[in-house]
Parts: C-alpha cells; sequence; structure tokens
C-alpha cells in the first residue's frame, strides 16, 4: 500500500542526510524504516501505560510485547516508567538490571542473589 504525505523541506533534507549516511539506501527506503521504528516505539509506550495505570501486569504487557519479564522491565527502564506494586524479587531484578547498565550509580556490587555482596 503506498502513501503520499507532504513533508517541510528540513524533514526531507535530514531524511536525504539520514539515507546519504547508510550509503545506497533510497529516501523511500529511510523513510520507511522510520516510520516503522516511530510505530514500534510507540506501541511500547502504548503498553508501558497500560501497565503504568495498573490495567496489565508485566507479564502481560511482556507478552504483548513478545519479550519476558527482563525485556519488558528493561523498556519500561527506557521509558522511565517506574515497576508500580511489583514483588520484592521484581524489584530486585530491576535493580539489577540498573545496575548492569549503570554500574558507576552504585558503590557495592550486587551478589548472586540480588542482594548487597
Amino acid at each position: 500500500m503506498n502513501i503520499t504525505i507532504t513533508l517541510p523541506k528540513h524533514a526531507i533534507a535530514e531524511v536525504d542526510a539520514l539515507a546519504k549516511e547508510k550509503k545506497n539506501i533510497s529516501r523511500k527506503r529511510t523513510l520507511r524504516k522510520l516510520v516503522l521504528q516511530s510505530l514500534e516505539t510507540e506501541r511500547k509506550r502504548r503498553i508501558a501505560r497500560l501497565y503504568q495505570r495498573g490495567r496489565k501486569t508485566l507479564r502481560q504487557c511482556a507478552e504483548m510485547l513478545g519479550t519476558d519479564v527482563e525485556g519488558m522491565m528493561k523498556i519500561l527502564y527506557d521509558l522511565d516508567i517506574p515497576l508500580s506494586n511489583g514483588s520484592a524479587d521484581d524489584f530486585l531484578k530491576n535493580l539489577k538490571m540498573i545496575r548492569e547498565q549503570q554500574p558507576w550509580a552504585f558503590k557495592a556490587p550486587l551478589d548472586k542473589d540480588g542482594g548487597k555482596a
């Protein structure tokens, strides 16, 4: 299916610059990729909001996005959405994930069970 849209000149110039960076990728393919990425990001945000509002559980949201609970926790982290009403186990898993991503933010490492060593 084809869709025709009108974009401002500065947006077209940005798309052309991205296409040029990727070498041999057309404006059309670049726009298609950008639209699909944006749709996926919005899908993640929409599902994360269901969790945030208490309408879906962490596991249900993970299943909706085709990921596991840890992957869903990372998505929530990336979207700056805190775990709400999670179990202590969920909290420790989330803490461990954050520690792995931002080790400079913590002084003492976690042991294998998730607690401080």
